[in-house]
């Protein structure tokens, strides 16, 4: 009988043949979109959007890169965030809330996410995960999508492996999870409206600069000046956040513009 983490593996074997017919940026063409989420991270505690069935608004959350399977170049960053966690079978049931920061927005998805101790002493890995939702079922949160994704439903499935060796101790974990997002088909749109998509684009990359400039400035931020919204920017701002009493949110809130002067 094949372990766990054998049918993991072979499962993202057949993933990665579909990267044939599905670029992992094609869900601009409502195509599926696969991404690779991929990195080692101490979880923080931030503000989500309040689960239905517990209430539940903070989430211990673990930011990794969202990376591009054909070349592996790094695309974006994600942040998943861990709540209402029961322990089932020395395994674990929780709810897990993914946010995928693209360049052209973000799409935000939740469901219920089983955990699971590997089998075989796999190095470098202690668990494996996965989600899958119902055909059809929409488990992306339309209203707290952003940019381009703002209000389109679709459904995100997951599987992959952890590393858990340090959670307890340092709450940490290491991730190396495939997600394929399906996002519900658009009406295409005017070419004047794509103008203003990526005029819209290159001010919120100026934005970021400046934004970038005043962290450094205060010393919270020691990366490039790129206009890239990577974990390091993430970091500096969860931190000026945590220093001015704002909400320890990690993102470019209304809120932390004002305190930084950018708008």
């Amino acid at each position: 009988m094949r372990t766990t983490t054998s049918r993991i593996i072979m499962w993202l074997v057949v993933v990665s043949g579909l990267l044939a017919i599905a670029s992992p940026l094609a869900a601009q063409d409502n195509q599926p979109l696969i991404v690779q989420l991929k990195g080692k991270t101490i979880g923080t505690t931030r503000t989500i959007p309040a689960v239905p069935e517990t209430g539940t608004t903070q989430g211990n959350c673990f930011d990794a890169d969202l990376v591009n399977l054909l070349d592996n170049r790094v695309i974006g960053t994600a942040t998943r965030c861990l709540t209402d966690i029961h322990t089932v079978d020395g395994g674990m049931a929780l709810t897990a809330t993914t946010f995928f920061h693209f360049p052209q927005g973000t799409i935000v998805s939740r469901q219920r996410t089983t955990v699971q101790p590997t089998t075989d002493g796999a190095t470098g890995i202690t668990h494996i995960t996965g989600a899958i939702p119902p055909p059809l079922a929409n488990n992306i949160l339309t209203e707290a999508g952003t940019g381009k994704f703002a209000g389109v439903p679709g459904s995100v499935r997951f599987a992959g492996a952890m590393d858990m060796s340090n959670f307890k101790d340092r709450n940490e974990i290491a991730f190396d999870d495939i997600a394929i997002v399906r996002l519900a088909e658009r009406v295409a749109q005017p070419r004047l409206v794509e103008r203003t998509v990526q005029l819209r684009s290159a001010e919120r990359t100026a934005q970021l600069r400046e934004v970038q400039r005043r962290l450094k400035e205060d010393g919270f931020y020691t990366g490039p000046i790129d206009g890239a919204f990577g974990p390091g920017t993430r970091g500096a701002l969860s931190q000026y956040q945590a220093k001015h009493g704002l909400p320890r949110t990690g993102d470019l809130d209304d809120a932390t513009r004002r305190a930084l002067g950018v708008l």
